[in-house]
């Protein structure tokens, strides 16, 4: 690719789903990617998961039928700390939304929500509160030294101006 060619630097560290996870690309073997564990546990220690878990599930019962896809990541190996929902109808989606808000304010104090959309799905992400791209942005920046001001970032989306704000206004 672009990185063996030459044509691009290869990088320090990714930062990649929705900024919960990061990793650090090992010097030693190549492209090896290392998760930055300190970052996962540090945003698994901001949610209380278990309780999270029971609400989200609970949440969903009614719409169970327009759930396409339900991928507690916590649960998973990586316990990477993010929820991916995917319900194949617009009004089941406004519903189980409408559910999620409704929470215990504490609960619910706890998670960010990211929505988007593809051709036959609406997506509903939960990330615990604070975890972007920007605040990865600013993790990876002060791991490796640098000031606030010497921090880029890009993006295209709604959620690229969080990331910006962060990082800008650190």
């Amino acid at each position: 690719g672009l990185i063996s060619r030459g044509e691009l630097q290869r990088p320090t560290a990714l930062i990649c789903s929705e900024g919960t996870q990061i990793f650090w690309i090992s010097e030693q073997d190549g492209l090896t990617a290392v998760p930055d564990e300190e970052w996962r546990y540090s945003l698994n220690e901001t949610w209380c998961w278990p309780r999270l878990k029971d609400a989200v599930n609970d949440t969903l019962s009614p719409h169970r039928a327009n759930v396409t896809k339900f991928l507690p990541l916590a649960d998973m190996e990586a316990q990477q700390p993010m929820v991916v929902i995917a319900i194949n109808s617009q009004e089941a989606a406004a519903g189980v939304l409408d559910r999620l808000e409704a929470l215990p304010r504490d609960l619910r104090a706890s998670f960010d929500v990211i929505q988007s959309c593809s051709a036959h799905e609406r997506f509903i992400l939960l990330v615990p509160a604070g975890a972007g791209k920007g605040s990865a942005a600013l993790h990876v920046a002060a791991l490796l030294g640098y000031k606030v001001e010497q921090v880029m970032v890009a993006g295209d989306g709604e959620r690229a101006a969080s990331t910006l704000n962060k990082v800008g206004d650190a």
